[in-house]
């Protein structure tokens, strides 16, 4: 019987050769347009097991500007900004309320953030289909691709959402999130700090993190 490791159960067998630049993709389209009344790019490719996916890239910086400058209730644990400074001041109380001072020095134009998403064949339960390497290898060259034609920011942010397996929480990390984590830090973003917020990986690029 052929042993099949289970999806998270690569992680410690990742190289850092195998996704990223010069790594194993898919090639792919990547246009900007609208979706929903937001900025977004939408991105395409079809895999060696024909299956198809679907990647979106949406402009998320009105509503973290909006969180950023809003008075309370808004400006609460559930806003984009707090969750952001969380992410990388978990434990950190001080640091987090100077991380959120300096955000709010800034405005809509020094704010690129970007809500990450992606399907296979339409669903987002069940997307690697052992193709793990390369579908994550194109999803980053997506994202380098959106970060070189939208700098310069002072503030650029990918959020990437991680659908929960059966039995786990909704809104709480998960096994992909980690999976998801490892890989992005094995990208070669290396101007980027990266981070598990609830059940996002957080990817950032400010002065101070």
């Amino acid at each position: 019987m052929r042993f099949i490791k289970l999806f998270e159960e690569f992680v410690n067998d990742i190289k850092l050769n195998e996704i990223g630049d010069g790594g194993k993709s898919f090639d792919y389209t990547l246009n900007k347009g609208k979706l929903g009344g937001y900025q977004a790019y939408s991105g395409k490719f079809t895999t060696a097991k024909n299956r198809s996916y679907n990647v979106t890239l949406k402009d998320a910086s009105p509503n973290f500007f909006t969180d950023m400058n809003a008075n309370t209730p808004q400006f609460g644990e559930s806003s984009h900004a707090v969750r952001f400074a969380g992410a990388f001041r978990q434990n950190d109380t001080p640091g987090k309320n100077e991380l959120l001072a300096n955000l709010k020095k800034l405005d809509q134009s020094d704010v690129a953030m970007y809500d990450i998403d992606f399907t296979a064949d339409g669903t987002f339960k069940e997307t690697n289909d052992g193709e793990m390497y390369p579908v994550m290898g194109t999803v980053v060259k997506m994202i380098k691709e959106v970060y070189d034609k939208e700098s310069p920011k002072k503030l650029f942010i990918f959020t990437f959402f991680s659908y929960p397996k059966p039995g786990e929480t909704a809104g709480s990390a998960n096994k992909r999130t980690k999976l998801y984590l490892a890989f992005f830090k094995m990208s070669g973003m290396t101007n980027f700090k990266m981070a598990e917020a609830q059940n996002r990986v957080v990817i950032a690029e400010f002065e101070g993190l």
